[in-house]
């Protein structure tokens, strides 16, 4: 679900994703990898049981905002997606503090998002050549003209990548390829061998930002 709303957000379909065993993380510690280099870790909050049996039997109650009613008792943490002071409660207490204002999540949801906010942040370094050469190859078969004139205008698929990168990287969609090659067509710099990057870039994103002016 994480790798197909981030395609349909994003535009951009990501490696699948690897769950995996690590011994030298703590029982109720998780890490996220991408491209082999970690980018984030957390600690849910657990109850130890008898024969040392791990429980996940703690909310977190995120302060999504100020003047929150009321002070909950808890385990004081921070929000890993949004870094909001937040607290581990008891299951039994998530109506109440859902009535004093906290926003209250499970362990998966907290981990499923924090993975989303994680491959949200990376989108840049995950986007290959070869991704690219897929969606030009896609465009070629469903506007053969548009591919064609890129070519024309020296176009290179290089040139492209750095534009969807620099996009990504600011959290931008990539979804409306169709748009981003135009402006790219329409903006194409008289030296392909040393295009303006951020200039290029500037231009998609305002066409992006607001197609209709």
């Amino acid at each position: 679900m994480t790798r197909r709303t981030i395609a349909c957000d994003m535009g951009v379909i990501i490696p699948s994703i690897r769950l995996v065993d690590n011994i030298h993380l703590a029982p109720t510690e998780y890490a996220i990898y991408i491209r082999g280099t970690e980018v984030a870790r957390y600690t849910i909050h657990a109850s130890q049981q008898a024969a040392a049996q791990t429980v996940l039997d703690h909310l977190l109650a995120i302060t999504a905002k100020e003047g929150t009613s009321v002070d909950m008792d808890g385990i004081d943490t921070t929000d890993p997606v949004g870094g909001h002071p937040a607290k581990w409660i008891p299951a039994d207490k998530r109506e109440a503090a859902q009535a004093a204002g906290y926003t209250v999540i499970d362990p998966t949801t907290l981990i499923s998002g924090h993975l989303m906010a994680a491959i949200r942040q990376h989108l840049s370094i995950l986007l290959t050549h070869d991704d690219v050469q897929k969606r030009l190859d896609y465009i070629k078969e469903t506007q053969p003209a548009l591919v064609e004139t890129l070519t024309r205008v020296n176009m290179n698929e290089g040139t492209i990548r750095k534009v969807l990168t620099a996009l990504l990287a600011e959290g931008i969609s990539i979804r409306n390829s169709s748009l981003i090659l135009e402006m790219l067509i329409e903006h194409a710099p008289q030296a392909p061998n040393k295009p303006d990057i951020p200039q290029l870039t500037a231009y998609v994103k305002a066409a992006l930002v607001n197609p209709l002016a």
